[in-house]
């Protein structure tokens, strides 16, 4: 029986841990596909960082936990200056803060010769074992093996790089086996970059090839459009049905014009009927009973594209989209995602931008997304509007699970840089469905809101409060009461503090309510969370975390993230009472060796059921 002390009432705490690069703080999200995303881009920059000296501004608008305002105040920056060299002048010039700078500095270098230091060979393997296994695994009901297994090859050689990847995954949102490899190359000649195998794409704004709907939903996140630059890459996921397979080409024309071309044809994973009718595809990964496992592989789906972009005048760029995608004869027409055309652009202005795209797919409704970003002294702010018809549908790539059907949208997001050492955020998104036979189809409606206060007065020690409020209407079939709301209230405070360079320790306290129409009830979940990063000698770093919670319905859970083994991240779900307990040792020798050793023990009493379970990683990172 688990024993927990009930703190509903309890003061202040403190906040996230502040880990390492090696264990990058992960910003709050709404899922675990979106932190696992975030993760793996961080891990990419990591062993590509952008170079400052040669950077555009998408490049640098590419670089993680950087604000959008934040990139394009570095872009004109480095426009005026050229061949920087040395980034201090980036927070002395007041281009971006010192915590900023900290935080990206995993992300950048700052000439040519920099970027020759990458090592010729990574090699990573990793780990995970719970003990005692999942009881479906333990019963044989879901197939899996209780141990995580991933391993990731790197080699590269001038221009040239090889991803390699292999996983067998336990439980939920894994498969039996997977295996990926991709060959990039990149240049500063007419061919700029080219990739085959397996790989990833992104251009525009993503409303086709990058997904659609908001990601990282914050008040602190900046531009929630999903606004990426025009790249691609081997694949460099561990999902296995998040990459193209085939081939892409990226080459320019002087400074002006660019164009991407690209083909995959991959199997997909569908649900076939008695008679063999193609229905539905499922593309989510869900391998796990033998019925499922069956559709793995049940058609094949061939996709193609062209893009032509080009920069019209110094601070404006249009681009021109199509795509065609080829399947199976007897594919349901309700699931199949039809070729398209889209066109998109970007214009940078003084002290903001402002952004667009549409995507209008054959016999579909189009979508669209459009916005704008601003800076005016102490104040930034920007705005996203996005639409989806209730048919429309992105490729299946890239993006599982971000692609809103049926939304018509907005989104508005200030931030406020007020006196004393104090920054204000807030953030609003409001959505509805477009059509009401749309909404009873698959969607809903509601709205999102958040404000962050958050002061440093003193060098080290910053105090955070953040407030979450997220409405839903859900729909039902019931036409007495076809949407129902429910809604769900966050409230946080915590402070992190610096002691020195070799330690620091953190804290939060967060309260959620969720409450339903209709329903009397209103659970109520109350999380604390304490950790410490430390360094006690070179080389060696300890991060740890306890967390206490009384959560009394899943409804009204928490998440909470701990340290994680590098290229891995996760949300873990509280709910009912109980405790966790997480430890990572890592070591690193020279640019040689890293080694991360992680054990994490989790005491839950949740509807009368007590659960006790262990958790042991390895992670192994050798470099050449």
């Amino acid at each position: 029986m688990v024993i927990l002390t009930r703190f509903y009432y309890f003061p202040v705490i403190l906040l996230l841990a502040a880990f390492s690069s090696a264990a990058q703080e992960i910003p709050e999200l709404d899922d675990e596909n979106s932190s696992d995303a975030l993760v793996q881009s961080l891990e990419y920059f990591q062993s590509h960082p952008v170079n400052l000296n040669h950077a555009n501004l998408d490049d640098v608008s590419a670089i993680p936990l950087l604000y959008p305002l934040e990139a394009l105040a570095l872009g004109r920056y480095l426009r005026r200056h050229p061949g920087l060299s040395d980034l201090a002048l980036l927070v002395r010039d007041s281009v971006i803060s010192q915590q900023t700078l900290d935080d990206i500095l995993p992300y950048i270098c700052l000439d040519a010769r920099e970027q020759t230091r990458l090592p010729s060979v990574e090699l990573r393997t990793n780990l995970q074992r719970k003990y005692p296994m999942d009881e479906e695994i333990a019963s044989g009901k879901y197939q899996g093996s209780p141990l995580a297994n991933r391993q990731k090859l790197i080699a590269r050689r001038g221009p040239f790089e090889l991803t390699a990847l292999t996983q067998k995954d336990a439980g939920e949102r894994s498969v039996a086996d997977f295996i990926s490899a991709g060959l990039s190359y990149a240049s500063r000649t007419l061919i700029r970059q080219a990739v085959a195998g397996d790989y990833q794409l992104a251009y525009g704004q993503g409303l086709a090839f990058g997904g659609t709907s908001p990601r990282f939903l914050s008040a602190q996140s900046g531009d929630p459009s999903g606004n990426s630059a025009a790249r691609l890459r081997a694949n460099y996921s561990m999902d296995e049905w998040s990459s193209l397979r085939g081939g892409a080409v990226a080459t320019g024309f002087g400074d002006d014009l660019a164009l991407i071309a690209f083909a995959s044809a991959k199997r997909r994973d569908g649900g076939v009927d008695s008679t063999g009718i193609l229905l539905t595809a499922d593309n989510s990964g869900y391998h796990r009973s033998q019925s499922e496992l069956a559709k793995r592989g049940a058609f094949s789906e061939r996709i193609g594209g062209l893009r032509i972009e080009h920069q019209t005048l110094s601070n404006l760029r249009l681009a021109v989209n199509g795509y065609g995608v080829e399947y199976r004869p007897d594919f349901s027409t309700a699931e199949r995602i039809m070729s398209g055309i889209g066109v998109d652009g970007a214009c940078d202005f003084g002290r903001g931008q402002v952004y667009w795209e549409a995507a209008a797919p054959l016999r579909r409704r189009p979508a669209f997304i459009a916005g704008g970003r601003v800076e005016s002294g102490v104040l930034r702010t920007y705005l996203s509007l996005r639409q989806y018809g209730p048919d429309y549908a992105a490729p299946r790539t890239n993006a599982p699970g971000s692609s809103g059907q049926d939304e018509l949208g907005i989104t508005f997001g200030t931030s406020l840089r007020a006196p004393l050492a104090t920054t204000v955020s807030a953030l609003y998104d409001h959505s509805q469905p477009v059509s009401t036979a749309g909404a009873l189809a698959r969607g809903h409606g509601g709205y999102f809101l958040e404000s962050v206060i958050a002061n440093q007065l003193i060098p080290g020690l910053r105090v955070e409060w953040r407030w979450r409020r997220k409405q839903v209407e859900e729909v039902t079939s019931d036409p007495l009461f076809p949407f129902p709301v429910a809604r769900r209230t966050a409230s946080r405070i915590g402070l992190r503090w610096e002691v020195d360079r070799r330690l620091s320790l953190a804290a939060q306290y967060e309260v959620c309510r969720y409450r339903r129409d209709g329903v009397s009830e209103a659970p109520r979940g109350d999380l604390l969370k304490v950790s410490a990063n430390t360094v006690p000698v070179p080389g060696w770093r300890v991060s740890a975390s306890t967390s206490f919670f009384a959560v009394q319905s899943y409804e009204a859970r928490l998440y909470g993230s701990e340290p994680e083994l590098s290229g891995t991240g996760s949300f873990h779900p509280f709910y009912g009472q109980g405790r966790r307990d997480a430890v990572m040792i890592s070591y690193k020798l020279r640019s040689l060796l890293s080694l991360q050793a992680k054990i994490a023990r989790l005491q839950r009493l949740y509807n009368g059921d007590d659960t006790e379970q262990t958790e042991a990683g390895l992670s192994l990172l050798l470099t050449y």
